[in-house]
């Protein structure tokens, strides 16, 4: 192609003034992408009505502000009326009637809208009328955890109707072609990760810097405060764990609507002395406290491609994480182990054994190299395709 491809990207998961580390995974892809193509990123938001009341309770919400810039990235936020529950099966329509005025005067090559629904469905409606092929991109949830027939529909319809499927796992594209997508529409492009930043660390330097004691059984979770995470599960194996392992501590970083809950929990006796939450925190903290650490851990009930995982075997800390989704296809038995989701007393047993095993640092980084430029010449490619068959086509 003689000119830069055009991309606009429809999404979500993408950091915003009200929630900086939101959708950091996305902003990384996209930078690299940036670099192979003109990006227009399309930040979608729901706008809820100001009382609380009305506002939603499983999920962490806060106002955006539109004008919000990010450095790297052609960024736009734009909103779309919402209510708790009563909009779910419109949601997709108001994303639609939000997108289609911004991609007519954009008039990109080619849209990309990640995750399936509503995102993708908006996408997939607003771009058809203006005759503009499109690429969906499923990142977890949106095919792990559908809970409604009606949904269930819409997701079906938007995956056979676009002209192309990108999945975060291998999992999730067999999930993708049980819903009638053709195999060779569909591929796997696993994230990346920063190597400037997560790479391995001196251990003791860093426990030094965030003051932790040097002998220290730390655990690590980062992710958001819900019950998807797991994070319930890791705080009753921690309990478990404590009575018999003096020298252990948890180390929470995130947000979310468990906050309290989980705050709380580990305020009783038996978790008191053994907890620490840091709130939120950069990706530069996040590689501080991953070489403070002893393990990493990941108890979710449902992934895509975590990020999480990949960066944490990038500093070479051995990982514990819910043999679930996409996670079986991140790990070997070199880097850490799995066990089944929502089990405790499992999640103790494997953390008690990674925590008494030894580990090499080298080769756990080698378990998994993979850069957010691989994702992003991956992600081209199939743009590059889909807009050269869309010109075939109109032939």
């Amino acid at each position: 192609m003689s000119q830069r491809l055009q991309i606009a990207i429809a999404t979500t998961f993408f950091p915003s003034n009200s929630q900086p580390y939101r959708g950091r995974p996305m902003y990384e892809q996209l930078r690299a992408l940036a670099k192979l193509a003109d990006v227009h990123v399309l930040c979608l938001d729901p706008a809820y009505p100001a009382h609380k009341l009305l506002r939603p309770r499983t999920f962490l919400y806060r106002d955006v502000e539109t004008s919000h810039k990010l450095p790297g990235l052609n960024v736009e936020y734009l909103q779309y009326p919402a209510l708790p529950v009563i909009t779910r099966f419109f949601n997709g329509y108001s994303c639609g009637r939000a997108l289609v005025n911004r991609l007519d005067k954009l008039r990109p090559d080619v849209l990309i809208g990640f995750y399936v629904y509503p995102e993708g469905f908006g996408a997939l409606n607003a771009a058809r009328e203006l005759n503009i092929p499109v690429v969906i991109g499923a990142l977890g949830s949106d095919l792990r955890r559908i809970d409604n027939y009606v949904i269930e529909r819409l997701i079906g319809q938007t995956l056979r109707k676009s002209a192309f499927i990108v999945t975060v796992s291998d999992e999730l594209r067999e999930r993708a072609i049980q819903f009638g997508v053709a195999p060779e529409k569909c591929r796997t492009i696993h994230n990346g990760c920063d190597f400037s930043i997560f790479q391995p660390s001196d251990r003791q330097a860093a426990r030094l810097e965030l003051k932790i004691p040097t002998d220290t059984e730390l655990i690590l979770f980062t992710g958001r405060f819900v019950p998807l995470k797991g994070i319930r599960d890791l705080l009753e194996a921690v309990s478990l764990l404590a009575s018999r392992r003096p020298r252990i501590h948890l180390a929470c970083i995130g947000e979310g609507p468990l906050d309290r809950e989980v705050r709380q929990r580990a305020s009783q006796p038996d978790l008191r002395d053994y907890v620490t939450f840091t709130g939120p925190v950069d990706a530069h903290r996040i590689a501080r406290w991953l070489a403070a650490s002893s393990v990493f851990c990941l108890p979710s009930h449902s992934e895509g491609c975590p990020n999480v995982v990949i960066e944490a075997l990038s500093c070479g800390r051995p990982v514990v994480a819910s043999n679930v989704g996409g996670i079986p296809e991140l790990m070997n038995p070199r880097c850490g182990f799995l066990v089944p989701p929502q089990d405790p007393e499992q999640l103790a047993q494997g953390l008690a054994k990674t925590l008494d095993q030894p580990w090499d640092q080298d080769e756990i980084v080698g378990c998994l190299k993979r850069s957010w430029d691989d994702m992003a010449r991956e992600t081209y490619e199939v743009a590059c395709s889909v807009v050269g068959m869309a010109k075939a086509a109109s032939n």
